[in-house]
């Protein structure tokens, strides 16, 4: 059901200023020293004896307290490694339409460099004075054209569905195809691994005339995406 527009037509703007600050604030911060290994010193102790620091002189065995997921410890890219992204995006058509959602993508490496992407979204989706909620599953192949030690810049394609509480866009249907083309870069912002990804994407929401041509209402806008992508 349509609800007139109020407080609900900022959200996109907080989205937009809250990602625009952690992303600075993240770029300018750089990666975080991290701790060495725990080294437990056995040796050279009387057998029964209670464990006292700085007992031995030895150094066996090792333990690292701090063992990360193989994305984070092989170069990025590297084929059969996975990522867990938590984004948001937002989408303007410089007219009367501003599509905003929150999403989370589960990622991982086909090929070397090669990214295919699965991604759950929520949704407002605004159109002048009426709003309707959604949520879509897409899926994404990213490619990582050039892949440096700490930043990358990709290409991707993917394509997803969209179910919303009402038509969209007016005129349309509640049910709706995303087909979408776009670019960015990843820089990777922690020794964890962790990586900031923003990226520019075409964004289109039409039914494919699944009803006909004259039902077949279509949005385009470009998107701009924020996610923070985890070594999983």
């Amino acid at each position: 059901m349509r609800t007139r527009m109020s407080k609900c037509s900022r959200c996109p703007c907080l989205l937009v200023a809250f990602w625009i600050g952690f992303a600075a604030s993240v770029c300018l911060a750089g990666p975080a020293a991290e701790p060495g290994p725990v080294l437990l010193r056995t040796d050279s102790l009387p057998l029964g004896a209670p464990f006292q620091p700085g007992d031995g002189a030895g150094v066996s065995p090792t333990l690292d307290l701090h063992e990360h997921p193989r994305a984070a410890t092989e170069p990025f890219g590297t084929p059969g490694t996975a990522w867990l992204t938590i984004g948001s995006a937002v989408a303007n058509n410089f007219s009367d339409a501003t599509d905003a959602n929150l999403n989370v993508a589960y990622g991982w490496f086909i090929a070397q460099d090669v990214e295919f992407d699965l991604e759950l979204g929520g949704w407002i989706l605004n159109e002048g004075s009426d709003t309707a909620g959604g949520a879509s599953i897409s899926m994404d192949v990213r490619w990582h054209l050039v892949n440096k030690d700490d930043w990358s810049l990709f290409l991707e394609a993917g394509i997803g569905v969209l179910g919303s509480t009402s038509d969209v866009p007016v005129g349309g249907t509640s049910f709706n195809f995303l087909p979408r083309l776009g670019g960015g870069f990843t820089r990777r912002i922690s020794d964890a691994g962790t990586r900031l990804q923003v990226g520019v994407r075409w964004h289109h929401i039409s039914n494919a005339r699944i009803l006909g041509d004259t039902q077949n209402a279509e949005r385009n806008a470009p998107l701009v995406f924020v996610g923070i992508m985890i070594p999983f």
